[in-house]
């Protein structure tokens, strides 16, 4: 049986954030990134959408740094220890070893499948909309986004693709087969399971939904009792997928019209449809290609832990592991981010909002 769609918000009712999670922000590079890509979120919004912008992180921004950064923003930054709302606290019992990178990525995964709309809501936000901290949103129509709000529409998503980690698929869809013959229950969105998932490192959503619906709580608490975001690094965007096709009506999902480029897997989205990597911001175009040369460097001296770059340390070559953002693996192979260490100049002051 289907959830009903979110409930339709009073005018005034509205709290919207746009969020992203980050490890650290302890280079120049990282910052520029943040600060960048705020910057997109801030001009494809506009001045009729209110939000604000709120950056998880697991305890490695320090207040210090959260002031500094949040002050080259008009509008200000708020950070957000992810671990008061339960992320980046337990790990299991492994099944096996597990470096730091890993089990850090795998917390990742967690926070953005279980924890993310509980410490949102609890700050007191009744829509959201992920924006990674390397996704620059290019164009997005604001009128389908007033439309879905008024509509009390749950979830939006810019791309639909292939979930292609190997892991995931071979014993991600045996338990849900399992799981749903245990409930009684048909997917409302058909056909499923499948290997299709929305991407994840955009979405847009009714944040209570999430909570609220039991059956949407039940299924989410049963992926998590598994403990196979640890075991099988499922991700959070075949688990939110999950949730929303056997769960969501059809009428309460719809395809956001946005473009966005994805620096670290180099993904240009374009209504709806993945296109060769492009980015018509110069300046992602220029960090895009300080990447690039980041990542050769990193592949000619295998120094790769060298290479890494806090926020998106998952990002390494030749680590299929940890490949990708925790929405999967995408066919896309992922490369790796750059080191620190562009001298102080400009880009954090020529992005303010």
């Amino acid at each position: 049986m289907a959830s009903s769609a979110a409930t339709r918000p009073k005018p005034g009712d509205v709290r919207f954030a746009v969020f992203s999670l980050v490890h650290d922000l302890d280079t120049e590079a990282q910052q520029d990134r943040l600060l960048a890509t705020r910057s997109c979120v801030a001009r494809a919004l506009g001045p009729l959408v209110p939000f604000d912008h709120i950056i998880f992180h697991d305890g490695g921004v320090p207040l210090g740094r959260q002031q500094e950064v949040s002050a080259l923003v008009d509008t200000g930054l708020t950070f957000v220890d992810a671990r008061e709302y339960g992320g980046f606290t337990r790990v299991p019992r492994l099944l096996r070893p597990l470096d730091k990178a890993a089990i850090g990525y795998r917390h990742m995964c967690h926070f953005m499948a279980f924890d993310w709309f509980d410490a949102l809501s609890r700050l007191g936000y009744s829509h959201a909309m992920r924006v990674d901290e390397d996704v620059c949103i290019n164009r997005i129509d604001v009128e389908a986004l007033h439309r879905a709000i008024g509509d009390g529409v749950v979830y939006m998503y810019g791309l639909e693709t292939t979930e292609s980690h190997r892991e995931t698929v071979d014993t991600l869809a045996p338990w849900l087969l399992t799981y749903a013959e245990s409930r009684g229950i048909e997917p409302t969105i058909p056909p499923y399971p499948s290997d299709a998932m929305y991407f994840s490192n955009f979405f847009f959503s009714a944040v209570d939904w999430w909570r609220e619906q039991p059956e949407v709580a039940h299924f989410l608490a049963a992926v998590n009792a598994t403990q196979n975001v640890y075991h099988h690094r499922w991700g959070d965007a075949p688990i939110q997928t999950a949730a929303l096709r056997f769960h969501a009506s059809p009428a309460s999902v719809r395809l956001l019209p946005v473009d966005y480029t994805h620096l670290s897997t180099r993904n240009e989205i374009r209504g709806g449809e993945e296109v060769p990597f492009d980015p018509p911001d110069p300046e992602m175009r220029r960090l895009a290609q300080e990447m690039h040369r980041n990542a050769s460097a990193c592949n000619g001296t295998n120094a790769l832990a060298n290479c890494s770059d806090g926020g998106a340390r998952t990002h390494r070559a030749h680590q299929p592991e940890r490949a990708g953002r925790c929405g999967g693996q995408h066919p896309r192979r992922a490369d790796p981010v750059p080191s620190a260490a562009r001298r102080r100049g400009g880009v954090a002051r020529r992005h303010r909002r």
